[in-house]
């Protein structure tokens, strides 16, 4: 449906932002560079602005052509999900994500009461790190997604879902070892951390930038992209580790891991309802965002 609304010019333009590379752009739409050139030329022309800069074979949007983007990619999901609801004849298939932590561990009890409260409702549900998520909620195949850590505020709308403490944990050796510490002096322990690309991840890349460290400066860093298994290389004091304290509430609660109380280190995070801007099915999303809130609120 968007293919027969959208023009070539605004299609080029979109696959020109993603690929940022005029050859890629042309490789995907399957016609040549020269008709790309001509396409965005012919765009900017219409529009009266410029939309993008070449400096040193680096493609990047002018403020005009982030705010085209922007709007021409609202259009097309809203085109998208109208087009999808309108063939369904009715069917509600609602279609989220979730970074991993509250993926795992916040929502399952909230959508337990969801089933239990909407069975009519089609669930499409995806855990994902932040950034794969909002690619998706770019290219439509979600309608919203909880994310924790940041992304950028000006390209979407969004919610606060809750404020969330982040923490570290250890083994019992590194708890009594390093009580009322700083973070620096965990430096000389193993850190094991989420992949590039994790909500978690950017916390703690946060943390240690302010405090003038990176996540190499650790004795030695091992990427684990699952939490179960980060908490059981903990467990087993093969590492420390950072993430929200919902992901680790079970192990702390069974004294498999501990809560490092270390100095300075009282910190939360926003999990956010993050949805399309200009969404003309605000009111939808919101209901929903309604729902888990109130269903959080009771566990």
């Amino acid at each position: 449906m968007i293919d027969t609304i959208f023009d070539l010019r605004i299609k080029t333009f979109l696959t020109l932002c993603e690929e940022q590379s005029f050859t890629k752009a042309a490789q995907k739409l399957f016609i040549t560079q020269p008709a790309v050139t001509q396409q965005i030329s012919s765009l900017q022309k219409e529009v009266g602005k410029k939309l993008y800069t070449i400096e040193n074979r680096v493609f990047n949007l002018t403020k005009e052509g982030h705010q085209l983007r922007q709007f021409l990619i609202s259009l097309s999901l809203n085109i998208k999900k109208f087009g999808d609801e309108f063939y369904q004849m009715g069917l509600r298939k609602v279609k989220f994500g979730a970074t991993r932590t509250i993926g795992e561990f916040t929502l399952p009890p909230i959508i337990e009461q969801m089933v239990k409260h909407n069975g009519s409702d089609e669930l499409f549900f995806h855990i994902d790190n932040t950034e794969v998520l909002l690619k998706m909620l770019d290219k439509g195949k979600i309608d919203f997604a909880f994310i924790e850590g940041q992304f950028d505020k000006s390209a979407y709308s969004y919610k606060l879902f809750t404020n969330h403490p982040f923490i570290a944990i250890g083994s019992k050796r590194v708890f009594e070892k390093y009580k009322g510490l700083p973070i620096e002096s965990l430096l000389n322990e193993r850190l094991i951390v989420r992949e590039e690309g994790s909500g978690t991840r950017r916390v703690l890349e946060q943390i240690l930038k302010v405090r003038g460290f990176k996540i190499t400066d650790f004795k030695h860093v091992d990427v684990v992209a699952n939490l179960n298994v980060i908490k059981h290389l903990v467990k087993n004091d093969l590492g420390v580790s950072f993430l929200y304290e919902d992901g680790a509430k079970r192990a702390l609660g069974n004294g498999e891991i501990y809560k490092l109380q270390i100095k300075d280190l009282e910190i939360t995070r926003e999990f956010n309802f993050v949805y399309p801007l200009n969404s003309l099915f605000e009111e939808q999303l919101l209901h929903f965002y309604g729902d888990a809130l109130k269903f959080y609120s009771t566990i």
